[in-house]
């Protein structure tokens, strides 16, 4: 869904992921490196230079790798892991990841990510509207703002229509006057 800044723990970012029809979130707690990978990724933005995450697209195709999922899953209630299942020829290959490393390859090779029905229950009733909160509209893709905009024009809710409207207006005229200074 989005990435923003963990106001409660000091050089961190939260990466929030949203179950597509029941709408549950997940909150992981990332550094400030895989918030950026992420981000880019989500805002569709490219880089003069790859970063880390980007190299393994052109790798993974170039020995014809499938990665099939990323599967999310948890030691205790703060830390996640990962596990990413890849494919070549036919082998079915595990590779045991951390869950921002996961998210910010599975984001660029176009995987699903999975998390067991038991994490995702149990994160879902400890968030509160505090931590939905945090999740500040102007971090979030444009993408899922102009699903947000859909919503409030669809519910009659202009006012919050038209502040949506804005912050998507700035962040592509943004986009607009990045891409005209290279």
């Amino acid at each position: 869904m989005g990435v923003s800044y963990a106001l409660r723990v000091a050089d961190a970012y939260l990466v929030v992921l949203e179950e597509p029809l029941s709408r549950r979130r997940l909150m992981i707690v990332v550094g400030q490196a895989e918030a950026q990978a992420i981000a880019l990724t989500l805002e569709h933005v490219a880089l003069p230079r790859p970063c880390t995450h980007d190299l393994f697209r052109p790798l993974m195709i170039g020995f014809d790798i499938r990665l099939e999922r990323v599967e999310l899953s948890t030691t205790d209630e703060a830390t996640y892991s990962a596990m990413l299942h890849l494919e070549r020829a036919g082998e079915r290959i595990e590779i045991d990841s951390r869950a921002s490393d996961a998210i910010a390859i599975a984001l660029r090779m176009h995987a699903p990510i999975m998390i067991d029905e038991a994490i995702l229950d149990k994160a879902y009733t400890a968030v509160t509207a505090e931590a939905l909160a945090s999740v500040r509209e102007e971090d979030m893709p444009v993408d899922r703002l102009r699903e947000r905009l859909q919503h409030f024009v669809d519910t009659e809710a202009y006012e919050d229509a038209a502040r949506i409207q804005k912050i998507i207006a700035q962040r592509t005229k943004s986009d607009e006057n990045i891409g005209n200074s290279q």
